[in-house]
């Protein structure tokens, strides 16, 4: 039920309130002063509560106005939005090519269909396909990848014929601490020994890897079964042999020449060293023995 038809159902049951009271009023004519005032008192309540009535009806219909009245309003508004939103995109794209076609007439010059002809049949080959390209790429990663390689074998050339060097030992000289076959890397570019160095040297074409005993200026001698270095019994726990002079050869004792050291193998009773061939130049050696590579008799 909408408000108009409440207050006008609120209305019809006023007006029969009022039309029962005036015709009781009627049929009881008894002027009492009482019953005066409460007719008065009932007439006056109806009268306000009509006007409330009336006024609340119109404030209802005034509302109802104003909100169809935003109603259509907002519509309206909704409507031109979308209206516009779907217009001017095209405008402004149809402004733009407008501007770009008038622009491009303005710039290439007005051509004969001759020259137009021309030009058709001068048109550009055809772009290589894809596979091509792949090739050509696989082409010079290779070439990359086979100059890095060259590059590396270079490099490590150079350090192992003027830095580093390495040798493979065949002579039981050195024994027990190198054995045949094992792999001895040296550093060429160490040569200022000290006393127990290993250092590699070449003797008659073959390359004899020693211990240095004595330096430039130190005298060696020996004893019936051990070695004396200025008057000093050496002692040597990693040496198992005994170490004697040998009956033909050098002889002793020996002071060691300026830039020469006096070199011993580790086997003692049978290793060819400085006790036969005197002590060694330091310039004829190839360098110190850095790293040894047991590779068989482990």
């Amino acid at each position: 039920m909408t408000a108009n038809t409440f207050a006008d159902a609120y209305i019809r049951r006023t007006n029969q309130i009022i039309n029962d009271t005036a015709s009781k009023r009627q049929s009881n004519s008894q002027s009492d002063t009482v019953k005066d005032s409460l007719a008065s008192s009932q007439d006056n309540t109806l009268n306000s509560t009509q006007s409330h009535l009336q006024d609340f009806i119109k404030g209802c219909s005034r509302n109802r106005s104003k909100d169809r009245t935003n109603d259509r309003s907002k519509d309206r508004s909704k409507d031109r939005t979308n209206d516009r939103s779907k217009v001017r995109p095209q405008d402004d794209s149809q402004d733009l090519s407008q501007r770009k076609s008038r622009t491009r007439t303005k710039e290439r010059p007005q051509t004969s269909p001759q020259v137009q002809s021309q030009e058709s049949s001068q048109v550009p080959p055809k772009a290589a396909p894809q596979v091509l390209v792949k090739k050509t790429s696989v082409w010079r990663d290779l070439l990359s990848l086979f100059i890095k390689i060259v590059a590396i074998a270079a490099v490590s050339a150079l350090i192992t014929y003027f830095v580093y060097g390495f040798h493979r030992n065949s002579d039981p000289d050195m024994r027990p601490m190198i054995k045949d076959g094992d792999l001895v890397m040296f550093y060429r570019l160490d040569k200022d020994y000290a006393i127990g160095d290993l250092l590699l040297l070449s003797y008659q074409g073959d390359l004899q890897v020693r211990r240095v005993i004595a330096r430039s200026g130190d005298t060696v001698d020996f004893t019936e079964e051990y070695l004396v270095v200025n008057d000093a019994i050496q002692q040597e726990p990693e040496i198992f042999q005994k170490t004697r002079r040998y009956e033909s050869g050098i002889t002793f004792p020996l002071t060691v020449p300026e830039g020469q050291v006096f070199v011993l193998g580790d086997a003692r009773e049978n290793a060819t060293d400085s006790r036969v061939y005197g002590p060694v130049d330091i310039e004829d050696t190839l360098g110190t023995v850095i790293t040894v590579i047991r590779r068989r008799n482990l």
